[in-house]
């Protein structure tokens, strides 16, 4: 009995190790396929401004500029990124670790157009504390035709 035991650990653990070998090719094609390819787009390194610039933002955000080298407009863009107190390189925002901001937009095919992802929901008062911006990545974006290009792992950021 022990020894089928043993046999059915050894199995097991085989089991697991293709696994994990499966998983780890499966990413790392994804990730050589997404260099080759590159994005669907450029943007400039991100910078944050304090107080009212647009009315989407009044108390502060953070701005780019977005172009959109796809053949389709895009509808939608969710983007994550870490923010951090200049003077002390910590957290920004306690309880906030990376940021998550979904934005509906509008922008054609071959248009270029400078964004405005607003922190006011993390911002308490309008201050000229300054911030720092880190792993700024566009995660997903989603078209007009209904198709979305995703970059989870965050491979074409701003660091």
């Amino acid at each position: 009995m022990k020894g089928k035991n043993l046999t059915i650990k050894k199995i097991k653990l085989m089991a697991a190790g293709i696994y994990l070998i499966f998983l780890i090719i499966l990413i790392l094609n994804s990730c050589i396929l997404a260099e080759e390819k590159g994005p669907p787009f450029a943007f400039s390194y991100p910078v944050y401004k304090a107080g009212q610039q647009e009315n989407a933002c009044l108390l502060g955000a953070v701005y780019f500029d977005f172009y959109n080298k796809a053949k389709v407009p895009v509808v939608q863009m969710e983007i994550r990124m870490n923010v951090y107190d200049k003077s002390s390189k910590k957290n920004a925002f306690s309880g906030a670790g990376t940021i998550i901001s979904k934005a509906e937009v509008n922008i054609e095919a071959g248009e270029k157009r400078n964004l405005c992802i607003s922190l006011d929901d993390y911002i308490l008062t309008a201050s000229d504390r300054e911030l720092l911006i880190d792993n700024f990545y566009i995660s997903r974006l989603s078209y007009k035709d209904g198709s979305d290009w995703k970059d989870y792992f965050g491979i074409y950021s701003a660091r």
